[in-house]
Parts: structure tokens; C-alpha cells; sequence
């Protein structure tokens, strides 16, 4: 059974060579039940293509990059598992890339990378997105490129995308619904656009409903608990506490839970707090995050799915917008009421 060649699976199901090889590109033109006849005889030899001797003969490497910089981050892990199994489906190889700090050295990454790997295309998340020196470079190259959630030069590539500003005006009115009034908003970096689209969300959340900002209470933070934990120490400290906190990320969230607890508030008796992102954090810490989820997963999905199509020779450029959901659990309810001062002599 060694060496088993694509002649020897057409030969054994009675089909051509080019059908078997159209089912094992998975290709849309072959009809159900001849697909299923041809799977099961390769499954009985369990024949496995050949990926390097197909990339000879249709001049492609088969191989995809992704550059992230954080490959540690929840987001990029769902984002890369979904856009690893599409890859695999089709007979691609994802390449992980580190992101260089300074743009400079990603636009020389992008052109060595070219240069050796014969790359067929490049999968552009967050940050990146929205990095024009990045895409000038992949133009350039050559590359064709699909970003997931650009907020910006829209007309450069095919992209997926959700609605960042809705996404936090749509969790700062879920806490307006609930009661709250004195809401406070942990941004993230400033030099990130999606983190500039969701506060533009909480502030147009806030004057939707007649609300005014406190600008004490708009803390710029990061992406991780430690920049939560201390957005929140800022927060708590004064005299005046916010009632609900919405927090750029769960990550961020769950610092300012931690913080609210070490100067022994309760979650949500005296504070709400509610995240973007329902990374798995977010069900496991306690109290339970009150948070959004994004559809990641689906986002790396469709992504590498349109960017297969342009290397095979789609020319049609894609947008494809997915929508997010808010997931209620135990961090958020209803703001504490006052007591009421006792009338003298009762």
C-alpha cells in the first residue's frame, strides 16, 4: 500500500485522473455521489496528496502566512486554528509570522519572505489591518492579501470585518438598560484603530441616552489584565465610583474585577463589569464575564476561505461582515439603590 499514487485511487474507484484530482482539490464541480465514491476509495488506501509535487505543476507553494504580534493572544489562537483548518482542507500550509516593532522592518519582512518562500498569499489581522506601508509592501510583492476587521483603506483588499463601534455602543446600552448611569470606559492603546472605533461606540452609547462622560473615568489601558488591574485601582480610589465598568477586552475586564476586589467591592452588587471578545477567561474567572462574543473563529474562516479563491484565480474583490452577540452572565446586574436616610423621630 506504500506509495500510493493518484493514478491508483482513479484506477480503483473507475474515474479519471482529473475528477479524482478535482475531488481531492475540492473542487465544487463533481456531484455528491461521485465525490463520496472517490472519498471512500481514498480513504481505503489511505492515499495523502502529494502537496510539494502539486506545487510544482501549478507553479504555487501552497504555503500562507499570517503575521501577528502576539501569537499568545486569545483572538489570534481561535484566528489561527480556523484559518489552519481551512488550509489543510485545501491543500495549503499557514505559516506563522512574528509582526517586527517598527514598520520598517516589517515591510523588509514581507519582502524576504517573497523573496524566499515563494509566500501565495498573506492573511492581515489587527494591527496590521490598517498598516499602509504593510500593504503597499504586499502589492508590491506581488502577494494577494484578505485583512480581517480593517477599519481603514477599504479599497485595497477583499476583508471581513464586524461592527467595532456597535459592538461597545451595543454593551454600554445593555448597561444603561440595566439602570446604570455612572459608567466608566477602559479604552485600549490609542494607536489602535479598533480600540478608537470602540470608544467612539461608549461615548455615542452615553449621549444617545442623555449621559454625560466623566472623563476622569476614560482611562487609556492596554490589552492585558495587569493594564486592567490598574485602570481599576484608578477607578476605586477615589470617592466617587463608577457603578458599571466597560472594559475594552475581557483580559482588561478581568483586571478591573481583581482590583475592585482588593478594595473589597462585590461584583455586581457594587460594580458591574462587562468585556468585549468572550475569550475563555471570560467562563471561567468568577464571577462569570459579562461580555461580547465576536465570531473569531468564523472571521479567520471566511478570511482564508476568500484568500484560497484569489490565489486560484478569484478576481472578484469580497466583504463579508459577520455580527457579534452579547453574553450575559453573573458580572453585570442592576445598580445598588441608595439607602434612604431615616426620617428623625421614626
Amino acid at each position: 500500500m506504500a506509495n500510493i499514487t493518484i493514478k491508483d485511487i482513479a484506477r480503483a474507484s473507475g474515474y479519471s485522473i482529473k475528477t479524482v484530482s478535482r475531488v481531492v482539490n475540492h473542487a465544487p464541480t463533481v456531484t455528491p455521489e461521485i465525490r463520496d465514491k472517490i472519498e471512500a476509495v481514498i480513504a481505503r488506501f489511505d492515499y495523502q496528496p502529494n502537496v510539494w509535487a502539486r506545487s510544482l505543476r501549478s507553479s504555487r507553494s501552497q504555503l500562507i502566512a499570517l503575521f501577528s504580534d502576539d501569537p499568545t493572544f486569545d483572538y489570534f489562537s481561535k484566528l489561527q486554528l480556523a484559518a489552519t483548518i481551512v488550509c489543510q482542507q485545501a491543500g495549503y500550509h499557514l505559516m506563522l509570522e512574528m509582526s517586527p516593532n517598527s514598520k520598517s522592518n516589517l515591510v523588509q519582512a514581507v519582502k524576504n519572505l517573497a523573496n524566499s518562500t515563494k509566500l501565495d498569499g498573506v492573511l492581515v489581522i489587527p494591527p496590521e489591518s490598517d498598516n499602509l506601508s504593510f500593504m503597499k509592501a504586499l502589492v508590491a510583492a506581488k502577494l494577494p492579501f484578505v485583512r480581517v476587521t480593517p477599519n481603514k483603506h477599504f479599497e485595497l483588499s477583499s476583508y471581513v470585518q464586524i461592527d467595532d463601534r456597535q459592538v461597545a455602543y451595543d454593551i454600554v446600552r445593555y448597561l444603561i438598560e440595566l439602570g446604570h448611569r455612572q459608567i466608566a470606559y477602559i479604552a485600549g492603546p490609542r494607536w489602535h484603530s479598533t480600540s478608537q472605533l470602540r470608544l467612539a461606540g461608549f461615548r455615542a452609547a452615553m449621549k444617545d441616552h442623555e449621559l454625560a462622560v466623566c472623563d476622569d473615568w476614560v482611562i487609556t489601558g492596554g490589552y492585558d489584565v495587569q493594564s486592567g488591574m490598574q485602570s481599576g485601582q484608578v477607578l476605586f480610589s477615589g470617592r466617587r465610583r463608577p457603578t458599571a465598568v466597560a472594559a475594552y477586552n475581557d483580559a482588561t475586564a478581568i483586571g478591573v474585577m481583581a482590583s475592585a476586589y482588593a478594595q473589597g467591592m462585590a461584583i455586581p452588587r457594587d460594580v458591574s463589569v462587562v468585556g468585549i471578545d468572550d475569550s475563555p477567561i471570560a467562563s471561567t474567572f468568577w464571577p462569570k464575564l459579562t461580555t461580547v462574543r465576536q465570531p473569531v473563529a468564523e472571521l479567520g474562516q471566511a478570511a482564508t476561505e476568500i484568500l484560497i479563491r484569489e490565489i486560484e484565480g478569484g478576481t472578484d474583490r469580497v466583504v463579508r461582515k459577520l455580527e457579534c452577540e452579547i453574553v450575559v452572565r453573573d458580572s453585570s446586574g442592576p445598580p445598588r439603590m441608595p439607602k434612604r436616610k431615616r426620617a428623625v423621630g421614626k
